[in-house]
């Protein structure tokens, strides 16, 4: 890593490869499997995710000052980043897994060149990993409430999302809350996750009101 208190500037000529391989007999750039035992930096993806963004150059500079080269990947790993900026943590890489990603881990490179202390340029390259897990698959169960009671639905899946009803919403680690309305009847929802798409519905029935009558022996609950 370069280090951050250094005089160094990045040329515009400077370009970044994410690559393992070179498939030589397609002219591609491929992304294969990579023993990760002493990986620096790991991040675990699920497929259809995106991976936390890798910097790999601190020093603080324009952006318009790095020219990001396009990188072709192979069919059936299918990984794309897209480059980013931080005025904190400098330049970046964030890296995109399609849902259709082999369950692997895959080492990413980044080679770039810098010219420290106005010297002749210089290269560098570093390398993270992202291990791919599988999707989780998403549930979603039928619910009762009382009306304006609150509903709560843990699906476990940080990303869900919700819509057809705007009473209902969906926090960060993927539990579906909201209060119900005060109209009883059945009303239907859709959870989304990457490309899985679940229908449920919530009942909402009157609020039960406690009365009794000892004289006529009659204890109920009335809607």
């Amino acid at each position: 890593m370069v280090s951050a208190s250094k005089d160094i500037r990045i040329r515009r000529t400077a370009f970044l490869a994410v690559l393992l391989m070179a498939a030589a007999a397609f002219g591609v750039v491929a992304i294969a499997e990579s023993d990760n035992s002493d990986a620096a930096t790991m991040y675990t993806v699920r497929q259809g995710s995106t991976a936390p963004p890798y910097y790999y150059f601190s020093n603080a500079m324009d952006v318009e000052d790095v020219t990001i080269n396009s990188v072709t990947y192979s069919n059936e790993v299918g990984l794309s980043y897209t480059p980013t900026y931080s005025e904190d943590d400098g330049y970046g890489i964030i890296v995109a897994v399609p849902e259709s990603c082999p369950l692997d881990t895959y080492a990413i490179k980044i080679n770039y060149d810098f010219i420290p202390n106005g010297d002749e340029p210089q290269s560098s390259s570093e390398t993270f990993y992202i291990k791919v897990i599988a999707v989780q698959n998403l549930s979603v169960s039928d619910q009762s409430v009382v009306a304006g009671g609150s509903v709560s639905i843990d699906t476990g899946i940080s990303g869900v999302t919700v819509s057809g009803q705007d009473w209902l919403h969906v926090s960060s680690d993927g539990r579906i809350y909201g209060t119900a309305p005060s109209a009883p009847g059945t009303y239907t929802a859709t959870a989304g996750y990457g490309s899985q798409s679940v229908s449920f519905t919530i009942t909402v029935v009157s609020t039960l009101v406690f009365t009794s009558n000892p004289a006529a022996g009659v204890i109920a609950y009335e809607g």
